[in-house]
């Protein structure tokens, strides 16, 4: 009975300082400083709305249990990026590229974009997108200003290093690219061999975001389409 107690007298101690560091003052403390996200409709939190293209979702319903109404996610309320930020213990969502670019990108900033892919040819029939090397090349603009305020960049992606990284790419280069007509994906490629295309090309991607700092990177797989 002693030795019970006293092991629950332990977890209660861990417990009270496992919470104790996520709490200054009352205020929740992030467990990584910041956040970047790359993705595609499921990640998307408004970048579209900048964009000549009808893939974008600022009007009703879309936005009818969110705070701000209609803001560009592809959900009635909170997307995937929105949920793990809270899980993480921001106070606030990430920004959008538009958004984040000049204000907090210091936290993070949400490079997702609806109808994106891995390949720079899916989805632009419908218009204007940030394609997984356009949301990098993105990214390594707000790379430039973090450095610029941190002093240099090596102490930039040391800082980089600490943060987490998700991406959510592939859906749309089958959706919007591999499955339609007015694409050769098909014809060129056998299921096998555009599969490995797509891995090759998403290594490629994924190395780029090491060289800039990169460390705890979450990769999401892929529905099942078709």
């Amino acid at each position: 009975m002693e030795s019970r107690l006293k092991a629950l007298w332990v977890l209660s101690v861990v417990l009270l300082v496992s919470n104790w560091q996520h709490w200054t003052y009352g205020k929740a403390v992030p467990q990584v400083p910041c956040y970047f996200v790359f993705g595609d409709s499921l990640f998307d939190n408004g970048n579209n709305n900048y964009l000549n293209t009808p893939a974008k979702v600022n009007y009703l319903p879309y936005g009818i249990d969110f705070d701000t109404g209609a803001s560009g996610r592809c959900s009635n309320g909170l997307n995937i990026a929105d949920t793990i930020a809270e899980q993480l213990g921001f106070d606030s969502y990430i920004s959008d590229f538009g958004v984040g670019s000049l204000t907090n990108f210091l936290d993070g900033v949400n490079y997702g974009s609806n109808g994106a892919g891995i390949l720079d040819l899916t989805g632009y029939l419908t218009g204007e997108l940030y394609t997984m090397n356009i949301q990098l090349y993105n990214h390594n603009i707000t790379f430039s200003r973090i450095a610029k305020i941190l002093g240099s960049e090596e102490v930039a992606r040391k800082y980089l290093s600490q943060c987490i990284y998700v991406s959510d790419m592939g859906h749309n280069d089958y959706l919007n690219n591999y499955f339609l007509d007015d694409y050769d994906s098909s014809s060129k490629y056998t299921p096998e061999e555009y599969a490995q295309l797509l891995i090759e090309t998403y290594e490629t991607q994924l190395e780029k975001l090491f060289c800039s700092g990169a460390r705890k990177i979450a990769v999401f797989g892929l529905l099942r389409v078709g």
